[in-house]
């Protein structure tokens, strides 16, 4: 069988593990670590896994990402990005051979390939304080200008569209720094790194 109608029988019947492990073992028989994401990640929804699978689930998922083989590709929902130090947002998008660097605070700034072209200020009372889901907002607004082409002006007059986060939540500097985990799968993330918190302290 191939990937394709692997992933094709998933996305048939997303809620259904049966597929999602038939993937995993084919991934794995051909050395690839997506196979043993996936398989920890079923165990995990499942309760079914103990303190040093969630340890390895987490050292996996913080190198790779959540594996999403449901969902088709999309390069504007997939937003690698991490938080602390001077930025509260990290985010790096490779796009038709080019390097795009954003990072934002009080304001953003962007860089393509290792050059500023954007460093604007923002209108915000305290830009330290986004939730998961507003980050993903702000990250999508810029990637889909990356996208499409959009000159430095344009991305500023699209960022600048953006209405203040309404609902603070994100505290830069209180979460380990992650490159691989995307912003739609933060919060889940962080309830992982809860649980590996729980069971070395006991609750």
């Amino acid at each position: 069988m191939t990937e394709d109608a692997l992933l094709a029988a998933i996305r048939a019947a997303p809620h259904d593990d049966g597929p999602r492990l038939v993937y995993a073992d084919w991934l794995m028989a051909r050395g690839d670590v997506r196979g043993e994401l996936v398989s920890l990640e079923v165990s995990d929804r499942r309760g079914a896994l103990g303190p040093a699978g969630r340890v390895h689930l987490q050292a996996l998922v913080a190198a790779h990402g959540y594996p999403h083989p449901e969902l088709p590709p999309d390069p504007v929902a997939q937003l690698p990005w991490h938080g602390g130090g001077t930025h509260p947002t990290q985010y790096g998008l490779t796009h038709e051979g080019h390097h795009w660097y954003v990072r934002q605070r009080y304001g953003f700034t962007i860089d393509l390939d290792g050059v500023e072209i954007v460093d604007a200020d923002v209108d915000w009372e305290d830009w330290n304080h986004l939730s998961p889901a507003e980050t993903n907002v702000v990250l999508t607004v810029l990637t889909e200008a990356i996208l499409a082409g959009d000159p430095p002006g344009a991305l500023q007059a699209a960022f600048d569209a953006l209405e203040p986060p309404a609902h603070p939540a994100y505290h830069a500097g209180r979460h380990p720094l992650v490159s691989a985990v995307e912003a739609r799968d933060y919060e889940r993330y962080c309830a992982l790194l809860a649980a590996i918190r729980e069971d070395r302290t006991g609750g």
